[in-house]
This record gives C-alpha cells, sequence and structure tokens, in this order.
C-alpha cells in the first residue's frame, strides 16, 4: 500500500512539473528600435559574396631538391575514411608544380 501510494504521489509530481514549467509567454517583448526589412539600410561597399575562388600551388621535390615532374595529387576536404570528399586533382608540370583554384566559402580563414 505504502508503495502504490509513493508511485502514485511520484506521478503527480512528475506530471506536475511537466505541465507548470511549460508556460507561454503571452506578452512577448518587441524591441524599441525594430527596423523592416524596407527600412534596412546597407553599405555601399558591403560584400554580399559568401565565396571566393582561391589559387593554390604544391611544388614536389626530390631528395636532392630537384623538381618532379608528373606527381599526382588528390585533395580532399578530410581524409577519405573519416567522409572526405574530392576537392579537385591533378599533376604536377615540368617544373614540380601543381597550380589550381578552387571555389571556397569567404568564412574559410585557411584552407
Amino acid at each position: 500500500m505504502i508503495r502504490s501510494n509513493r508511485l502514485l504521489i511520484s506521478g503527480i509530481l512528475l506530471i506536475s512539473m511537466g505541465l507548470l514549467s511549460c508556460i507561454k509567454d503571452l506578452n512577448p517583448e518587441n524591441p524599441e528600435n525594430s527596423v523592416s526589412f524596407e527600412n534596412l539600410q546597407i553599405a555601399e561597399n558591403f560584400n554580399f559574396e559568401t565565396t571566393a575562388e582561391k589559387s593554390f600551388s604544391i611544388t614536389a621535390f626530390d631528395n636532392l631538391n630537384s623538381p618532379i615532374q608528373a606527381v599526382r595529387f588528390d585533395i580532399y576536404t578530410a581524409h577519405p575514411d573519416s567522409g572526405g570528399v574530392l576537392m579537385t586533382s591533378g599533376g604536377t608540370n615540368s617544373e614540380g608544380v601543381f597550380s589550381g583554384k578552387y571555389l571556397c566559402l569567404t568564412t574559410w580563414k585557411r584552407l
């Protein structure tokens, strides 16, 4: 009998806490200085672009510091075993240089 009373009281407390903890605010505060979309003032020099094309180069040398021709590069966003996606691939030229461009987000700090 005592166990069923405790269970009943615990159930009532849980239901009460669930109902009382979620109270909707009926009067949300509106900021006094709210600006509508039509009245936004954007600076003339504001850059709306979210992507930028970045140039990069990779140089391959042998142990004697001589350039190596036709070295293949595959560049991924992460290790392929971790779900990395191929960004670009290519090979070095006669001077051992592979140059490319990649379209990336402007929020990236490093590539």
